[in-house]
């Protein structure tokens, strides 16, 4: 069930799993850091309204916008924290196949476990399917 469609980000629930997608495409690359900022909070407020979602799965295999180590501190205090803490347990990254996506994407991953202690349980992945079977 699709829930949003930004044009270079679509969040999608899959009910019978509760797990929420986050599928990033080429499109990402013409977003500044205003989007990127947006599309954080309506996922945060779409996981905070559908309580039954408990794991995330963002595929990052396409993304290729650069986040910057503002927004990385950014995602980790003012869009993960809140969603560990109310109740959101596991986070999978699926790593982009652009190199300096990829290595924010890596950083993004190390500043939310840093920031969040043992609430936060984030891994990243190479595949969608490695994701999928560490979320269940």
């Amino acid at each position: 069930m699709e829930l949003a469609n930004l044009g270079y980000l679509t969040i999608r629930l899959n009910p019978s799993q509760t797990i929420l997608y986050l599928d990033w495409n080429e499109e990402s690359a013409q977003i500044n850091k205003d989007e990127y900022k947006r599309s954080a909070f309506i996922f945060r407020e779409l996981v905070l309204t559908h309580k039954e979602i408990k794991v995330v799965l963002n595929n990052l295999q396409r993304f290729e916008f650069a986040i910057t180590p503002d927004l990385q501190d950014f995602i980790s205090q003012d869009i993960m924290k809140p969603l560990f803490a109310n109740g959101l347990q596991k986070m999978a990254l699926v790593l982009p196949e652009s190199l300096i996506p990829m290595l924010s994407t890596e950083q993004v991953s190390e500043e939310i476990s840093a920031q969040n202690d043992a609430t936060a349980s984030v891994q990243t992945f190479y595949t969608i399917e490695e994701a999928e079977k560490w979320l269940q």
